[in-house]
């Protein structure tokens, strides 16, 4: 009977073992270094998808278009720049960065972009940076569209659900428009 006891307990010690394995792995996350979800197809995703402006489209509302996409804790390590805002400044909120944009892209007829460098990042451990360039088209409510190149640099922070951008930065510049327009009619096939 002995015997069966100390088994049980193995076995218990076991099973809690593997339960605190997964529970941690969860809490850390597990986050992909390649194809979905990874650190270079979330940041195309942030590009085309998050910041494609259609006409019609409504008011942006940062914190529900991006809800997976940024961390919302409170930490200090976080940092948000792009040199081509109407306020050029750097923000350690999410919250802050994005009251710096939805007025500007909420005001936008349109914003159509491409993606001219593929995204590539470096990951370690918990930690991943991707690196891409776009252009886009840059469409006011009146007037004429301003073609723009950026280059955007994101850190990531790995969660049980996913990488989230920790850090920011965008290097933006206005070029010719027909230094880009091929990018627009290769997408357009």
């Amino acid at each position: 009977m002995r015997r069966h006891a100390i088994i049980a307990v193995l076995v218990l010690a076991s099973v809690q073992a593997a339960h605190a394995q997964t529970v941690s792995a969860a809490a850390t996350g597990q986050c992909p270094t390649s194809g979905p979800g990874s650190a270079e197809q979330r940041a195309r995703d942030i590009v085309m998808v998050g910041w494609e402006r259609k006409p019609g489209d409504g008011p942006l509302v940062f914190r529900e278009k991006f809800a997976r996409d940024y961390e919302w804790s409170n930490a200090r390590d976080r940092l948000y720049y792009d040199d081509f805002s109407s306020d050029p400044r750097p923000v350690r909120d999410p919250d802050a960065y994005g009251a710096i944009w939805a007025p500007i892209f909420s005001a936008l007829r349109s914003a159509r972009h491409a993606i001219s460098i593929e995204p590539t990042a470096v990951y370690s451990g918990k930690l991943a940076v991707s690196t891409l360039e776009f252009v886009a088209l840059i469409e006011p409510a009146t007037g004429a569209a301003r073609p723009i190149r950026t280059l955007m640099t994101l850190t990531w922070r790995c969660h049980a659900d996913g990488w989230r951008i920790i850090r920011e930065h965008n290097s933006t510049k206005v070029v010719p428009a027909d230094s880009i327009q091929s990018y627009f009619k290769t997408a357009a096939r």
